[in-house]
């Protein structure tokens, strides 16, 4: 399967993410309650919580995702 039918798969879940999104009224880096969002999607999707760093540079989240070997590891700020 190619990514645009994988993203076409999933195109109704991230247009509710931006629409809750945009619910939260948050500016500059003040965007604490968009932080708990985004840990508890990170959560939902497996990713452990002692992977996921909170408070990052004021309401940054960095979490550590692992591919299936090790070697494979992304960091997302």
């Amino acid at each position: 399967m190619n990514f645009k039918m994988q993203a076409e798969m999933i195109q109704n879940e991230i247009v509710t993410w931006r629409r809750e999104l945009h619910q939260i009224p948050e500016v500059d880096n003040n965007t604490f309650e968009t932080a708990k969002m985004i840990v508890r999607f990170l959560k939902n999707i497996g990713i452990p919580e002692t992977d996921i760093r909170t408070m990052v540079n004021g309401a940054g989240v960095v979490a550590m995702i692992h591919g299936k070997e090790q070697k494979n590891v992304s960091e997302f700020v």
